[in-house]
């Protein structure tokens, strides 16, 4: 299966242009199987003439592992 994934390039606020310059990937999978995916865009610059910017990007992998929670019956609450 394949499915696409969307973040915000930058924003206009009145006559001011801003860009966002790092993006931050959070992957969660359980066994072999992807299971959330967050991005999130930070570090937002404004736009000017003549302006360097640096671009970054950090990903972050973890795992979704299986939790049981067991809840006592009527007979077992105190």
């Amino acid at each position: 299966m394949c499915c696409n994934i969307a973040g915000i390039v930058g924003e206009i606020d009145g006559d001011d242009v801003h860009i966002w310059t790092h993006k931050k990937l959070d992957i969660g999978y359980n066994g072999k199987h992807i299971v959330d995916v967050n991005l999130t865009s930070e570090s937002k610059v404004k736009l000017q003439s003549n302006i360097q910017l640096k671009f970054t990007y950090e990903v972050f992998i973890f795992c979704l592992c299986s939790v049981v929670i067991v809840i006592p019956s009527a007979s077992e609450v105190i």
